[in-house]
């Protein structure tokens, strides 16, 4: 069908440019590499190829961890365990929505890190996060799962400061880098600067946080 067609499109695209990223970065630094790759991901796109085969060319490309969206806790065996084959790790997310009963399922699971939902709604510019964050990271610390790293809204240094703040170990800004790279789609080189520039400012304020 035209759906599947792009799907295959889509994932042939995805690869490719995982490939090449993958190969810029063994480039520059082999086996010193000390910063992880990771894609967020939805289902459509990992079956399209078949889970392993996905998981491999993963692999081959250089990803460290997968983290597919709309997969829920109790479809996520298959995942698991073609990650621990592959050395792909699986990444598990939660939400405030998620209960006591499925927290302590999901951090049993383990990972190198849980991605939390910082808070309900869409996605935005919310400077409240660590309000709205900080009962839910109480209740995965109790639980004993992995480090946190939040999600959802993640767009400035204060963002940053505020989930450090609020107990995670740090934060994922996915979305405002994609709004930076679509806003210079037209300027490569300001593209890449601005992006580069973007991720200092981020990483600046957890370093400094996480050296106290």
């Amino acid at each position: 069908s035209e759906h599947l067609l792009r799907t295959e499109r889509h994932y042939t695209l995805v690869m490719a440019s995982l490939m090449l990223i993958g190969g810029k970065l063994g480039e520059r630094w082999g086996a010193k590499r000390t910063f992880a790759i990771g894609l967020l991901v939805y289902a459509n796109l990992v079956h399209q190829p078949g889970l392993v085969r996905f998981y491999e060319d993963a692999a081959a490309a250089g990803v460290d961890s997968i983290l597919v969206a709309d997969v829920p806790m109790e479809e996520s065996a298959p995942f698991h365990w073609v990650g621990e084959k592959t050395g792909v790790a699986t990444i598990s997310m939660v939400t405030p929505l998620t209960d006591d009963a499925r927290l302590a399922q999901i951090a049993k699971l383990g990972g190198p890190y849980l991605y939390v939902v910082s808070r309900l709604g869409v996605t935005g510019r919310d400077a409240s996060l660590s309000k709205s964050a900080k009962p839910l990271l109480r209740r995965i610390k109790k639980q004993g799962g992995p480090p946190t790293l939040l999600g959802f809204g993640i767009s400035k240094p204060e963002h940053v400061r505020a989930a450090i703040a609020a107990g995670a170990a740090g934060a994922i800004s996915g979305s405002a880098v994609v709004e930076i790279i679509a806003k210079e789609s037209r300027n490569r080189r300001k593209q890449v600067l601005e992006v580069q520039n973007f991720v200092a400012r981020m990483k600046h304020v957890s370093f400094r946080l996480s050296s106290f």
